[in-house]
């Protein structure tokens, strides 16, 4: 209220009399109570309000949270479903191209059982010249599908395999055709076909004598030295073939026993089960362990591991198979060994390498067990990074994003970082032919500059970004907190880029593991290895598995059970010992039947001994 207004309503009051001043006052009081009633009412009414809104505000904010919650479980489903339906009905590569391609698709995918119509040109038939081509819907354009090539018919290299020459004629056909006396051998023309004598079966009886000896009539037996494992039917020629399918083509026992049976030969699978265990325990294994102790002294190694099962081990859910290799780019015979482990510890690996005394470059990817073994052995094994790791988790997580438009995929994070991998990996490409010395050098001068380049951007990438997907943050994660392993391929040319040759002899073992499923025992399973072991051992030196396996067998039966003396140098695949063996295999294949000149003998005379003698 004004001064003013406040001095006026005074003045007004002192002309009322007492009856008009009581008046104004009840008045006064009645408007004041009303007025404090009001005030009272909207305070309560206030509070009611301040309670409603807080309570909304609070209502708000859980659900923005769980609103946050919500989009981030969504984007990792659909990554997830994304992912899943990469793996089941996408192309399984890492090229530029085709991650572009299945980045930019649709959500949606389509049953590939529907048989339905393709879409646009499916009323359009193949044109049935297996080249991948397609007739276009109402031109007659045609349409190439990529990943099919149209080059020129392939070279059959024919340079390994042994000759036979034959001329193959009939004069009586020749006379009866061109008239007796009117012809002659002008030229020949020569025809080359591949003969295959598929697998020759037979019973080989061998008889070896008993001597009596002086007067008394000793009986003293010359021992039969062809069997491989005693008191058995089972030949060198015959182990071999069901090694070799077993551990080469990965064909399950009972495969075996049914083709074995279109031969002639019934022989049990357990029997053959049995005769694989005994012969890799007992022959194969001293190889087995004479390879490992080479590959000990080599000083650049590659590791890898991958999940197997002996359903008898009760220890553990699942089995491991341990993969160790002379390294891809150091100069020497390459050396593929096996190895069952019940766990995945690093206990096998300290085991494997005890005795230590040489520094070795160890390229693994970044499992845990690896950094305890490095630590185990502190100063004798420095372990070297994997790229194909680093460049294959930005792929995964590129496989989870669909629908995006050319423009937006080449701002992603995941591409840019697979750009610079495929750029690093293209430098590589042209110096694997090069000496070590050499590919240092140009890796110094055309790859490292690409590395730093790659690792500036990768640190330039925050981790904790909320827009960045989970494999995203595991991408850059792994490429920073690994990056001094990464690039110790860039301090000497015989480390590899990446652990690809590793993983690539892990192959045979998905192979086995997708055709077998399982080992019955440990036992069994590690037989299996040695039989691996030496199989991938022997083609990583480009020899034949069959005919390394029957010379290993023939050689080493003769050492263990009839004390032959036994170079186990000789026994090696790349040994001359062996090469020589091999190619006379090769140039005289062992036939069946009986030899020539190869009658009952008799028991020399005693002049006859006498005119040997002089």
């Amino acid at each position: 209220m004004l001064a003013a207004d406040k001095e006026a309503y005074k003045n007004r009051l002192m002309t009322m009399d007492r009856d008009e001043l009581i008046h104004t006052a009840l008045e006064t009081f009645v408007t004041s109570s009303d007025q404090q009633l009001k005030i009272t009412e909207m305070e309560a009414s206030n509070q009611q309000m301040f309670l409603e809104f807080d309570a909304m505000k609070n209502l708000s904010e859980s659900l923005k949270r769980e609103n946050r919650e919500l989009r981030k479980q969504l984007m990792h489903l659909t990554g997830v479903s994304n992912s899943q339906a990469q793996e089941m009905y996408g192309k399984s590569s890492e090229k530029m191209v085709t991650i572009r391609e299945e980045a930019a698709k649709a959500t949606e995918y389509t049953d590939p059982l529907s048989e339905g119509e393709l879409p646009e040109e499916a009323d359009q038939p193949f044109n049935g010249s297996g080249t991948g081509k397609k007739a276009g819907k109402k031109t007659g354009k045609v349409v190439r599908f990529p990943g099919k090539t149209t080059g020129g018919r392939t070279k059959i290299d024919l340079s390994k395999l042994p000759r036979s020459e034959i001329y193959e004629y009939d004069i009586d056909e020749l006379n009866a055709r061109y008239g007796e006396g009117e012809w002659r051998f002008s030229f020949w023309e020569k025809n080359e076909t591949i003969e295959v004598v598929k697998q020759h079966s037979y019973v080989k009886v061998t008889y070896t004598p008993v001597i009596s000896q002086g007067l008394e009539h000793i009986l003293s037996r010359v021992p039969f030295e062809g069997r491989i494992i005693p008191k058995s039917y089972a030949s060198s020629s015959l182990l071999a073939l069901m090694l070799s399918d077993y551990g080469n083509l990965h064909l399950p026992s009972y495969r075996i026993e049914h083709d074995e049976e279109h031969y002639g030969i019934q022989i049990s699978r357990q029997t053959m089960t049995n005769w694989r265990i005994n012969v890799s325990e007992k022959l194969l294994t001293p190889i087995c362990d004479h390879m490992a102790g080479i590959l000990k002294t080599i000083p650049y190694q590659q590791c890898d591991e991958t999940t197997y099962t002996a359903i008898t081990e009760r220890m553990h859910v699942t089995n491991y198979i341990w993969v160790h290799r002379t390294s891809e780019m150091y100069d020497t015979d390459p050396i593929i060994l096996y190895c069952f482990e019940p766990s995945r510890s690093a206990d096998h690996l300290i085991r494997f390498y005890e005795g230590l005394t040489s520094h070795i470059h160890l390229t693994t990817d970044a499992y845990g067990a690896y950094s305890t073994l490095e630590a185990t052995y502190p100063g004798l094994i420095t372990l070297c990074g994997c790229f194909m790791h680093a460049r294959r988790r930005p792929v995964d997580s590129l496989s989870a994003i669909r629908g995006l438009t050319e423009e937006a995929i080449k701002d992603l994070p995941e591409m840019k970082m697979i750009e610079k991998c495929v750029s690093l990996y293209t430098s590589e490409s042209g110096l694997r032919d090069l000496s070590a010395t050499d590919r240092l050098e140009k890796r110094r001068e055309s790859v490292k500059p690409i590395v730093d380049e790659y690792f500036e951007y990768i640190h330039s990438l925050d981790e904790d970004d909320p827009s960045y997907s989970d494999k995203l943050k595991d991408a850059i994660g792994y490429s920073k907190n690994h990056e001094e392993q990464l690039r110790r391929f860039l301090e000497d040319g015989n480390i590899p880029i990446d652990n690809g040759a590793a993983e690539r002899a892990v192959k045979p073992v998905a192979c086995h593991r997708k055709n077998s499923l399982f080992s019955f025992s440990e036992r069994g399973a590690k037989s299996t290895m040695t039989l691996m072991s030496l199989i991938e051992t022997a083609k990583g030196n480009g020899a034949s598995p069959y005919y390394y396996l029957k010379y290993v067998m023939e050689n080493m039966a003769k050492y263990v059970y009839y004390n032959h003396p036994c170079n186990l140098n000789d026994m090696m695949p790349w040994s001359s010992a062996y090469r020589s063996y091999e190619e006379d295999q090769k140039l005289h294949p062992s036939s069946p039947g009986i030899p020539p000149n190869n009658e009952k003998p008799h028991t020399p005379r005693k002049r006859d001994r006498v005119k040997e003698i002089a």
